[in-house]
């Protein structure tokens, strides 16, 4: 009898688990398909922006704005009056930080929706900015795509005193700036004195893509030993695309004495723009460096400005790392050892 009730209890709890489950699977179902908008959802949204209607209550909800974003990318823009963002920003500004940042990430892709002179929308979202990355990213593109500097300089105020962004993605959002750039670098780099090396990193790099105008506004932070290893990196990068002759002579010095090996390999690979017997020379000593990285890098250089003949030349040489490097460099490059057509040598 007993042994009966035990067996019909574990058939009923086995049986509620398995009614558990599939309710679980049912509801994550249902969950699932009214997070994304569906098709008949979006062209609905369509026929409303074609009518020139402006549902701007319905656009409270999340799901309603991610279809009307849906919408709007297949489809000229449409319009709502511009102090309307303004509100919708406050509203989503009272959710939690997904909704803020899917916000913030709506204007970042449609910024023309938005009439700057009369919509100040700025403040507003750079109230969004949190500890949550994509929340900082997407605030950051919104205000660039706005074309807001003054607003995007307030924004890294903000981050540089209590969060962290790294610098590829700072580099990245400020890529999306509409507007004049180099008044946009000049900006950045004006009121960027105490920002922190991953903020400082990213607008360095992004004035690299932006302006050849900073050759000697760097130099300082090249010279200086105790500059931050990544800011160092990112000013070498920066000589790297834009000649600057007075910086030559540093590249050379930290390749060959390198404090950090990234700045050295960085800098072994920016001297390829600088063609002088002395980089030459330079660049065939560091081919004997004892880090790989800085002996490719210097091999590609090489190889930029004489030609392949020196590395011919090495492997003939009794240094393993010299030799190795240059066999690599010929084969990757596909350069056989008896190839002829070498530029003159520096």
């Amino acid at each position: 009898m007993i042994l009966d009730i035990r067996i019909y209890l574990i058939i009923t709890l086995f049986a509620i688990v398995c009614l558990s489950l599939i309710m679980y699977n049912f509801l994550a179902l249902y969950h699932n398909r009214n997070s994304l908008p569906s098709t008949r959802k979006i062209e609905k949204w369509q026929k409303k922006i074609v009518k020139g209607r402006k549902p701007f209550w319905r656009l409270r909800k999340t799901k309603n704005l991610a279809a009307y974003a849906l919408a709007l990318e297949t489809m000229a823009p449409a319009t709502l009056e511009p102090k309307k963002f303004t509100k919708l920003a406050k509203i989503y500004g009272k959710k939690h930080s997904a909704c803020r940042a899917f916000y913030a990430n709506f204007i970042a892709n449609f910024p023309q929706l938005v009439d700057m002179e009369k919509d100040e929308i700025t403040d507003t979202l750079i109230s969004y900015i949190d500890d949550n990355v994509y929340n900082r990213t997407n605030v950051l593109r919104a205000l660039c795509g706005l074309g807001s500097a003054q607003g995007v300089v307030k924004a890294l105020h903000k981050i540089n005193n209590t969060y962290f962004l790294h610098n590829q993605l700072l580099t990245d959002a400020l890529e999306t700036f509409n507007g004049n750039k180099e008044d946009f670098a000049q900006l950045l780099w004006e009121e960027g004195g105490n920002w922190n090396a991953s903020i400082t990193t990213g607008v360095i790099d992004y004035i690299t893509k932006t302006s050849h105008r900073y050759g000697a506004e760097f130099m300082p932070l090249l010279q200086n030993p105790s500059t931050d290893e990544k800011i160092r990196a990112a000013v070498v990068r920066y000589y790297g695309k834009h000649i600057y002759e007075p910086a030559r002579a540093i590249l050379i010095e930290l390749m060959l004495n390198p404090t950090y090996v990234n700045v050295a390999a960085q800098a072994a690979e920016a001297l390829s723009l600088y063609p002088t017997k002395d980089t030459s020379e330079a660049l065939r000593i560091a081919l004997y460096s004892t880090y790989w990285e800085v002996r490719y890098a210097a091999s590609s250089s090489l190889i930029a400005i004489t030609g392949t003949i020196e590395l011919r030349k090495i492997l003939q040489n009794e240094s393993n790392f010299a030799t190795e490097i240059a066999q690599y460099i010929l084969e990757t490059t596909h350069q056989s050892p008896t190839e002829s057509g070498e530029r003159v040598s520096a």
